[in-house]
């Protein structure tokens, strides 16, 4: 089995610079609980409602003014379309 075969459609993506409130905003257009993050037309990583939550809110921070760049996950592990779904598993 490849890995396309699992892949979702219609993912959610935002620019890095965005603030905290804006990720949430898109989130919740896409009814979406992750968001990619791009930098420059590049994937530079993943935010998600449960980030927003604890960085931003839980830690009292202003939804306006924190960014993005502040709390998603950077460091990502990727796999292409055709890589077997097992492979990426034991990749990730």
């Amino acid at each position: 089995m490849k890995v396309r075969e699992k892949m979702i459609q219609g993912l959610v993506a935002i620019d890095s610079s965005a603030t905290a409130e804006v990720v949430a905003k898109k989130m919740d257009e896409g009814s979406v609980g992750t968001v990619l993050v791009m930098d420059q037309g590049k994937l530079s990583g993943l935010a998600t409602d449960r980030q927003i939550a604890i960085n931003v809110v839980a830690a009292g921070k202003d939804l306006s003014k924190h960014k993005l760049n502040d709390f998603m996950t950077q460091d990502l592990v990727t796999s292409s379309p055709d890589m077997d779904i097992c492979q990426a598993a034991r990749r990730m």
